[in-house]
């Protein structure tokens, strides 16, 4: 099962997806422990240049609506309706 850190870099990493499945993260509640140096250090190890400034930039676009609730430890993303939930510890 991945890290709350890494299911982030995936869903920031997934989003030019033709589907567009991972183009929008309305809401994200980040579980104690959090670490954006973890998420900052698997950034850069992301190998193609470009693909790594667009991460990277999605990262900090999101960074206005995180929500860091420390008493849960799913990160949710609200999609109308529903809440999909992209890691559960």
């Amino acid at each position: 099962m991945a890290s709350p850190e890494k299911a982030l870099v995936d869903f920031l990493y997934l989003g030019p997806a033709k589907s567009r499945l991972f183009a929008a993260l309305p809401e994200l509640n980040l579980p104690a422990g959090f670490s954006e140096k973890r998420v900052q250090s698997m950034i850069t190890r992301i190998r193609d240049r470009k693909r790594r400034t667009y991460v990277q930039g999605r990262l900090e676009g999101q960074k206005k609506s995180l929500a860091f609730d420390h008493k849960s430890t799913d990160i949710v993303c609200k999609r109308g309706h529903r809440n999909v939930i992209i890691w559960r510890n």
